[in-house]
């Protein structure tokens, strides 16, 4: 009798892995994500052909918005509509960031009377009583001033108990001194630093003020604003919202 033989069992074979593909390259002149304000997806380089990051374009073709124009409406996106409908607005410089329908009532300070808007106002100056507006904007306009502290000082009187500031300048992270300029350059006097927040506690003592950042979905630059208010709940609502937020002053409680 022959001995039985038996066959090594079959080896089970795995089955065939698709080769990997690179991801297809972005199309050029699209960004990562629509723009925020106009949802637009066309975008093209900025000024001397500037791009960000991974080759991404940064000006919006249908809105003409740039990062820092982003990374504000992210931010009012996050905290809107915060009773924005019962408020009164004044906006220094033509941020796009800020919708005028979002308020109550909106003026730009350097309306010209061509309408019938009052005369311009001065940002050092502002002609308004003692907590006289309800939120005042002021988006890259305190690089352009000689002395800016003057209308830090005026931006924290006029707005009123229960309303807010936002002050943004440009990239106050990248650096930790602010750089003064003997002469203006590109119609700007300083580039501020991470000292412009001791600054800002120091000029709004009585007042809270806060820092958020902001994402532009477009380019995901990321930058950093300040809301300065007196009201309490309306600095613990911004921390409330899913913002990154930090407190860069308390205000101190008036006797």
């Amino acid at each position: 009798m022959s001995a039985k033989t038996t066959k090594p069992p079959a080896r089970r074979q795995a089955p065939p892995t698709k080769p990997e593909v690179a991801d297809a390259p972005r199309e050029a002149g699209t960004a990562l994500a629509p723009c925020n304000i106009c949802q637009g997806v066309a975008f093209k380089p900025g000024p001397n052909a500037r791009m960000v990051g991974d080759n991404t374009p940064p000006l919006c073709a249908g809105c003409g918005s740039f990062e820092r124009h982003r990374i504000v409406r992210h931010i009012f996106d996050k905290i809107r509509p915060h009773r924005f409908a019962t408020l009164n607005a004044l906006q220094f410089g033509r941020d796009r960031g800020i919708a005028g329908g979002w308020f109550r009532s909106f003026r730009r300070a350097d309306d010209d009377g061509k309408s019938e808007t009052a005369a311009p106002l001065s940002i050092t100056q502002i002609a308004l009583p003692d907590a006289g507006m309800d939120v005042v904007v002021c988006s890259y306009v305190l690089e352009t001033l000689p002395d800016h502290r003057p209308a830090l000082r005026e931006i924290g009187r006029v707005i009123s108990d229960h309303g807010f500031a936002f002050i943004a300048v440009q990239t106050p992270h990248s650096r930790a001194t602010t750089v003064e300029m003997a002469r203006p350059a590109d119609g700007r006097y300083r580039t501020f630093g991470r000292d412009f927040e001791a600054e800002l506690a120091a000029l709004l003592p009585d007042l809270h003020v806060i820092r958020v950042v902001g994402q532009d979905p477009a380019t995901q630059v990321e930058g950093w604003g300040y809301f300065i208010t007196m009201d309490d709940e309306f600095a613990a609502y911004l921390f409330e919202r899913g913002l990154r937020a930090k407190f860069v002053n308390i205000r101190k409680i008036m006797a």
